[in-house]
């Protein structure tokens, strides 16, 4: 079941160019399976289309307008959230987007470490945008755009687990 995508569909732009963001979300699911003895069943529900009966395990659909640069690009995603007693996942998963990019898996984890915590982030971004004439330029300006998202992701987690207990 790990890697799996169900429900993700092909889809076309407007410029007529045809998306399959399933087979690249099943690749980026693929290299997160590290995580599935700390976190049973998290990895799997990421390609599954609804939560089973794993209470800890809340999802939620957004359709969201972010501004990207000088455009507007709309998203689908899918967020998964899981607490358990000592440590918490969360997940945001776009398999829709208008444009600049096909797909996104962005995974952000809170462990125990020592006497304090540990936050990670994970982020796959796909895009066929950064081929051919400066295209080191392009994927250098997106690594920067998802670092700057990241960044407030994790500034925010820092934020709520500061003011906390462990």
């Amino acid at each position: 079941m790990l890697g799996r995508v169900s429900g993700v569909q092909p889809y076309v732009r407007a410029n007529g160019e045809v998306v399959n963001p399933a087979v690249e979300l099943r690749n980026a699911i693929r290299g997160l399976a590290f995580l599935a003895d700390e976190f049973p069943g998290f990895i799997d529900a990421l390609g599954a289309p609804t939560s089973g009966p794993d209470s800890r395990l809340t999802r939620q659909y957004y359709w969201m307008e972010r501004r990207l640069e000088t455009d507007n690009v709309l998203a689908l995603s899918a967020e998964l959230r899981r607490r358990d007693a000592r440590a918490a996942m969360g997940a945001d998963v776009h398999f829709y987007a208008s444009r600049e990019y096909n797909a996104m898996l962005t995974l952000i984890g809170v462990v125990p470490y020592g006497m304090d915590w540990m936050v990670f982030a994970i982020n796959h971004t796909f895009t066929d945008q950064v081929q051919g004439f400066g295209s080191a330029a392009r994927r250098a300006i997106g690594r920067d755009l998802v670092a700057t998202e990241l960044g407030k992701q994790l500034a925010e987690t820092r934020r709520r687990l500061t003011g906390g207990s462990k």
